[in-house]
């Protein structure tokens, strides 16, 4: 398409146009020391990465304009927190012994259901016979 056969491929973009090795490790320096939180680019909406990717591309650029993006509180997609205003809290809560004994007692009564009905064959000829005895003993 280009007629490009010819040509190396590292070579399409020479002087003004070659990408500059310094300008690139220059700002990936600048972007992994700074702080980039979420709740960093909410205040007062400047920020140092803000205010300087901005100045940058005004450079290259001829029209750069900053949008800021609020969610929508019905339904957010996003949230952003706040760094100045955490809020903590705290909860009295039961011990794990409390938890140890509620498993006990609910294994015992699934044990003794499960138990129940693999003998309840049993279980119905004694209440039958305690039935049978008790009929007797008021008859008497």
């Amino acid at each position: 398409m280009f007629n490009l056969s010819n040509h190396n491929s590292t070579e399409i973009f020479t002087n003004s146009l070659d990408v500059q090795q310094g300008f690139i490790t220059a700002w990936l320096d600048f972007l992994t020391f700074q702080p980039r939180g979420a709740q960093m680019f909410l205040e007062n909406g400047k920020n140092e990465i803000i205010s300087s990717v901005e100045q940058v591309f005004s450079e290259y650029l001829k029209e750069v304009k900053v949008s800021h993006v609020k969610p929508d509180k019905r339904d957010p997609e996003f949230v952003f927190y706040n760094a100045n205003k955490a809020k903590l809290s705290a909860y009295s809560v039961k011990p794990a012994l409390f938890d140890l004994f509620v498993l006990a007692g609910i294994a015992i009564y699934l044990l003794a259901f499960f138990f129940a009905l693999q003998n309840f064959s049993w279980l119905l000829n004694l209440y039958r016979g305690l039935l049978v005895g008790f009929k007797k003993g008021k008859q008497s």
